[in-house]
């Protein structure tokens, strides 16, 4: 997809088009989600977000499937509507999961007998499903939080 501040001498690299994922030399490289050693890794990979990148290797690509064609100035519009859309579903979605999460959580420790008010390492694990993700290991501060409530 072309980029938004392409001009006229970009027109090489202003390619829209749609095409099978398993179209003869289309190549997807990817990784797994989650960071490489993380314990949630292997979560992350089976529920998670992967980020990938597709090669294309002497693609026939049919007219009818071509979108953009060297057209940046339309392709910086079709960039920025496609990343504004982007950004809205994707959040909802993930906020989405969130919940998902901790619901599961709460409902396992439910479950299990147990009360997070009186295990401090079970409380510490749903705060962490609850707040935002770790800083790097040089930032790391510890907060102490007295309560975790969690609806269902």
């Amino acid at each position: 997809m072309p980029c938004r501040t392409h001009v006229p001498e970009d027109s090489a690299f202003a390619v829209c088009c749609a095409v099978p994922c398993d179209a003869p030399g289309v190549t997807i490289i990817s990784r797994p989600a989650g960071q490489p050693g993380n314990a949630a890794a292997k979560f992350l990979a089976k529920y998670g977000q992967a980020v990938a990148m597709v090669v294309f290797d002497d693609v026939f690509v049919p007219h009818d499937r071509v979108f953009l064609a060297g057209e940046t100035e339309e392709g910086g519009f079709l960039t920025t509507s496609y990343a504004t859309h982007h950004r809205q579903s994707c959040i909802g979605a993930r906020a989405g999961f969130g919940d998902l999460l901790i619901g599961a959580g709460a409902l396992m420790i439910e479950a299990n007998g147990l009360d997070a008010d009186r295990h401090a390492h079970i409380r510490d694990q749903m705060v962490e499903l609850i707040g935002p993700a770790a800083p790097p290991p040089s930032q790391k501060r510890r907060f102490r939080c007295s309560r975790a409530i969690v609806t269902v």
